[in-house]
């Protein structure tokens, strides 16, 4: 494909990968796994305002804080330039993992044209760009995703001759999530098979090294034991078998059929078919062979690994896509048939594939509008017993960013902590996110005492507000207005 027609293609599919984004950000609010909260936002706010919820794995300690730092520094950015609104928050958010997202679109459209040729990469470019289920991934947060940014980062770097960026960007893919070390470790490997000099491979490694003890480093500063998160993640997840005990044991073949949860049944034939017949072309094939082995480490201990989850193969997929589709094109360029018949061919993948995201499009489970109080009763648990020894009247002011009750949410301090009388004038003081908000913006409070006194000064906002509690230990109160009154 000549030069100028290539770029052509690649601009065209860029703009619609943005757009694509660019249109799940705006109806994909909220998240879509609770992990995208309590992995990321919810630690993230605790960091920058000291007080949240902290999940199970938290309170045992197998994560780092540094994943959540990262969001923690785009938040108080965001406060720095007076943006408070959690809705606003949201939108720069995911619009920022949105944007962040098209570098492994374009490093991986990369990979499949230097393993199959230009229209490999337009191919690959096609399917990253406009996957429904995909797109909806992009824009999350969970750690899955970020780590998929750092490895499309490392692998650009390894594609540039980068070699200490390789070091540096695996390190940050790690802390992440700790899984991702076999990420690196596959990229590593492919490295000493292509390299024709090791040197470039000892100073990724010593990168590596010297941002991992950055790692243990952060681990120091805020568990107070150096690498605490991964020994902690290591012997809840491996020795004791953690995961696989609490949250269940999934079938040897669940990683087989999660591309057709993911890219539906017809794209997922064509990714299974690629990726056999890349096993068969390139094991023997010295310049192409070190693209088999970048995801093997990674597939291999997931698979071993009892508790399976379709999402943590969110970092590799690109990459399967990348080494799948190049080996179909290379196997192609091996049939000596006349061209219309190639073209035929090549349009009946397309055809495979498309069908495949129409197909998810439509059954996949969209939760556009979920009513997350479940979360929020949680929250008044755990605040609750925070504050069990109060006596004065304290309140936790919550906003949820979408009538009908959305799924992004962010959680304010006590009024408390600034003054001992709950009134109009404290809740504007205290909690000014809860009332200087769009009108149609459904409110939570948590009065954990002094419900009559907390509900009195919220009435005297022009607020009304309906009791969602669980129980009476629990208390929730879910306040809207239809007139912006402050």
């Amino acid at each position: 494909m000549k030069s100028r027609r290539r770029t052509r293609w690649i601009v065209a599919l860029g703009l619609l990968a943005g757009l694509s984004r660019g249109i799940a950000v705006r109806i994909t609010r909220g998240y879509s796994h609770p992990d995208e909260l309590f992995q990321t936002l919810e630690p993230a706010f605790g960091l920058l305002h000291g007080s949240w919820v902290k999940s199970w794995e938290w309170e045992r300690g197998i994560r780092s804080f540094f994943g959540p730092g990262a969001i923690a520094f785009v938040l108080k950015c965001l406060e720095t330039l007076g943006v408070y609104s959690s809705v606003a928050q949201e939108l720069a958010i995911r619009s920022l993992m949105a944007t962040l997202s098209l570098l492994p679109w374009w490093t991986f459209s990369r990979v499949a044209e230097r393993i199959g040729g230009a229209s490999a990469g337009i191919a690959v470019a096609l399917i990253l760009g406009v996957a429904p289920v995909w797109n909806a991934l992009a824009v999350g947060t969970l750690s899955e995703g970020l780590t998929l940014i750092a490895f499309a980062a490392m692998t650009e770097a390894w594609l540039r001759g980068k070699a200490g960026w390789i070091g540096a960007f695996g390190a940050v893919a790690v802390g992440f999530r700790f899984q991702s070390a076999f990420l690196v470790l596959g990229l590593f490997i492919a490295m000493l098979d292509g390299a024709k000099h090791r040197r470039p491979v000892w100073v990724a490694a010593a990168t590596a090294s010297a941002g991992g003890l950055l790692l243990g480093a952060i681990d120091a500063w805020t568990w107070g034991g150096w690498f605490h998160s991964a020994i902690e993640y290591f012997r809840f997840n491996i020795l004791e078998g953690g995961a696989a005990n609490w949250f269940g044991a999934a079938p040897w073949h669940r990683y087989l059929t999660a591309p057709v949860r993911t890219w539906g049944a017809p794209a997922a034939f064509v990714l299974w078919s690629g990726l056999f017949a890349a096993i068969g072309l390139f094991l023997r094939d010295r310049k192409r062979r070190p693209w088999l082995w970048v995801g093997l480490p990674f597939l291999a201990v997931h698979q071993w690994v009892e508790h399976k989850e379709d999402r943590f193969l969110i970092p590799v997929y690109p990459m399967l896509w990348a080494v799948a589709v190049g080996a179909l094109a290379v196997a192609a360029g091996k049939f000596r048939w006349q061209r219309r018949r190639l073209q035929a061919l090549g349009g009946v993948v397309a055809i495979l594939v498309v069908l495949g995201f129409v197909e998810r499009a439509n059954s996949y489970r969209w939760d556009w509008n979920a009513d997350q109080v479940g979360h929020y009763r949680e929250i008044a648990r755990a605040s609750q017993q925070e504050w069990a020894a109060s006596t004065a009247p304290r309140v936790v002011c919550l906003l949820d960013s979408a009538e009908g009750g959305g799924q992004w949410s962010l959680r304010f301090p006590g009024i408390a902590e600034r003054s001992r009388q709950v009134d109009r004038d404290s809740i504007r003081v205290g909690c000014p996110r809860f009332v200087s908000t769009e009108p149609f913006a459904t409110r939570y409070l948590i009065p954990v005492s002094g419900a009559p006194v907390v509900l009195s000064a919220v009435k005297a906002l022009g607020l009304s507000c309906e009791d969602r509690s669980a129980s009476p230990q629990t208390p929730l109160y879910r306040c809207k207005s239809d007139l912006n009154h402050f």
